[in-house]
């Protein structure tokens, strides 16, 4: 999945976990992750090594098995000059 602004994924059952590995990111833009749960968003920005060289991977996830979570929306902060791309999306429930 590639994306350009913003994206969301919506799970019909409450996660525990999520996971996923992405591309380009690094450069000048940002990557907003944020977990929708009953307390409301906990937002945090994807980690990343600066500067990153184009094509560049990495791993992300998080696992909260006391705040399960139904939503995950993914925000690119430079999103008219970068792009970042998804692979291999993964849930766990508890």
């Amino acid at each position: 999945m590639a994306f350009s602004a913003a994206t969301r994924s919506k799970f019909s059952a409450p996660q525990a976990a999520f996971g996923f590995f992405a591309t380009d990111i690094g450069g000048e833009a940002q990557l907003i992750f944020t977990l929708l749960h009953k307390g409301g968003p906990l937002e945090s920005a994807v980690p990343n090594a600066l500067p990153a060289q184009s094509g560049s991977a990495l791993c992300f996830g998080v696992i909260d098995a006391q705040q399960l979570f139904t939503l995950v929306t993914f925000t690119n902060t430079l999103s008219k000059i970068d792009g970042f791309s998804f692979d291999d999306m993964t849930t766990g429930r508890r």
